[in-house]
């Protein structure tokens, strides 16, 4: 594959993401444990050093395969990704993250979609099935990143929040149904 003009094949220390798998190598065994592990539980965590490449394991590892068609032999389950960073607020994060999961929307759709789903995510745990059934077609399933999820010990100071956010993502993760949904 040739690279396109000032595109460097080594990223340094800088995480790889989904739009350099071309450039991930050698991570094929972890990638495939990844795999392995989310058919058999749909709420993964993956743990390591600072640094170790987690992140892009997930993003240049898991995300491309699950897309590729690696999660079973049929090989035609379709993916919707989301990927956020839980930050000082998580459910704002959560919220502006969310119309990620539709293909091509305006603007003006997106933020649509924010306000309905800070609706539902206002209050219990139970609002991101919710928009998750408002956004992603029966059939698919949704695959959502947390990452960097220490910041929800790290930056959000409102304890409640914080075990409401972690509660709302156990939550949502059943990968039975029409929409399964998948939490790295």
């Amino acid at each position: 594959m040739l690279l396109p003009p000032g595109e460097a094949p080594f990223r340094g220390l800088a995480a790889f993401d989904v739009e350099h798998a071309h450039l991930f190598f050698g991570r094929d065994h972890e990638t495939e444990e990844l795999l392995e592990r989310l058919r058999v539980a749909p709420f993964l965590a993956v743990v390591g050093d600072s640094g170790s490449g987690k992140s892009s394991l997930v993003r240049a590892g898991l995300v491309p395969a699950l897309h590729r068609g690696r999660f079973d032999a049929s090989g035609e389950q379709t993916w919707r990704t989301l990927i956020m960073r839980p930050g000082k607020d998580p459910f704002r994060e959560l919220t502006n993250a969310l119309p990620d999961l539709l293909d091509d929307t305006e603007p003006a759709q997106r933020m649509g979609v924010r306000e309905a789903c800070e609706k539902q995510l206002r209050h219990g745990t139970d609002g991101m099935c919710g928009c998750i059934g408002a956004l992603v077609p029966a059939g698919q399933r949704t695959l959502l990143v947390v990452d960097q999820f220490e910041e929800l010990f790290t930056q959000s100071e409102d304890v409640s929040e914080r075990d409401r956010f972690i509660d709302t993502l156990l939550a949502a993760s059943d990968a039975s149904g029409d929409r399964p949904v998948h939490t790295v």
